[in-house]
């Protein structure tokens, strides 16, 4: 539709190509594709909802500036087994989008840029979009939201949202980000979870938060400017060095909640030796009687990412799972954050009576 600049709604569950090259205004967008194939809303300025799904070679919303309810990318169909091969991954670029009330990027993802993005969540109240039920029937329906951010991403990828300032709701991170800046944030009513297969890598300036579940595989947390929390819960699946993040974070838990995956302290001058081999000491948990080595089940290797329902499967607080902040348990091989086990001790007393049986007979 070439020439289309207004339109209410296009849905369109299996589609190949998709050109309204002169679309400015819309309500709902609803795109499925059926191949590979391309979509271009190059002149959309602001829509409702925006869901697009599948393999796309190219989507083009180079002028989008403002989405009033849910924009949602999801870089594969939902309900289709994946490929043998490597599975073609979207290209997200929003160059001039400054607002939604929640925003998701899914499946299989090869770049995320969201320069100008600035607020998410501006609706407390909630969020109305379009949703394609499966049973009993295929069909559209409305269902109610909440407000936020949503990264549920299968590729190995980094995320910088430079200029987002203000965030209410939620901010839900699944799958393999490898990391995520939000440097821009600050003072927020915000639930925050974090449920990751990568060991990924998180950094924000945000001030405080309604509830903060850090799970999953965490490689590093710098949170400088968080000063208030509601809610604590910690599970993250090997222990990480201390810094002033982990400290303040594991102050709001409770001693006794049974947790061993406090942060240790690292003593530089001992780190920094090349002459002492130091790899072998593991630091006990603090708050146990001992120092002895503290084994925590550490999974190298990435579970198979659900990429379209990885929140529907997270843990809740209290749980009776690997995620429990009061579950711990298991040995850990190879795992460089506990310990290092995989060094080979020789067996010295079988050589040492090698060598007294050897002088015996010489003497002899």
């Amino acid at each position: 539709m070439l020439d289309v600049r207004r339109i209410d709604a296009v849905i369109l569950p299996l589609v190949v190509d998709v050109h309204l090259p002169k679309l400015e205004h819309a309500g709902d967008i609803f795109l499925v594709e059926s191949s590979t194939g391309e979509v271009d809303l190059g002149s959309l300025v602001d829509a409702d909802n925006i869901y697009i799904q599948g393999d796309w070679s190219s989507i083009n919303l180079g002028s989008l500036n403002t989405v009033t309810q849910q924009l949602e990318l999801h870089g594969w169909k939902s309900g289709e087994k994946l490929p043998e091969e490597a599975p073609f991954e979207i290209v997200v670029d929003l160059p001039v989008l400054k607002s939604a009330n929640h925003l998701t990027v899914a499946g299989f993802v090869k770049s995320v840029s969201l320069p100008r993005l600035t607020v998410v969540g501006e609706h407390e109240e909630g969020i109305a979009y379009l949703y394609q039920s499966t049973y009993p029937s295929p069909e559209l329906v409305y269902l109610l939201g909440r407000p936020g951010l949503r990264i549920s991403i299968a590729s190995h990828i980094e995320v910088e949202i430079p200029e987002l300032h203000s965030l209410d709701g939620t901010l839900e991170v699944y799958g393999n980000v490898s990391s995520i800046r939000l440097p821009s944030l600050g003072k927020t009513d915000l639930g925050i979870t974090f449920t990751t297969d990568a060991y990924v890598s998180i950094f924000s300036t945000i001030e405080s938060a309604r509830h903060f579940y850090l799970w999953g595989n965490v490689g590093s947390v710098d949170l400088p400017d968080l000063v208030d929390v509601g809610t604590m819960s910690i599970a993250y699946r090997r222990r990480l060095p201390c810094n002033e993040t982990l400290v303040k974070l594991w102050s709001w838990i409770p001693e006794n909640d049974g947790s061993q995956y406090r942060c240790f302290e690292v003593d530089d001058s001992e780190a920094n030796d090349d002459d002492e081999d130091t790899s072998l000491e593991n630091p006990g948990t603090p708050g146990s009687d001992d120092g002895e080595d503290t084994e925590t089940d550490d999974q190298t290797t990435d579970p198979e990412v659900d990429t379209e329902n990885n929140d529907n499967n997270r843990p809740e607080p209290g749980a009776d799972d690997e995620m429990n902040t009061n579950h711990a348990s298991g040995n850990t091989d190879n795992d460089p954050s506990q310990g290092v086990h995989g060094y080979n001790i020789l067996p010295h007393t079988g050589f040492a009576t090698l060598c007294t049986a050897v002088i015996i007979f010489c003497c002899y």
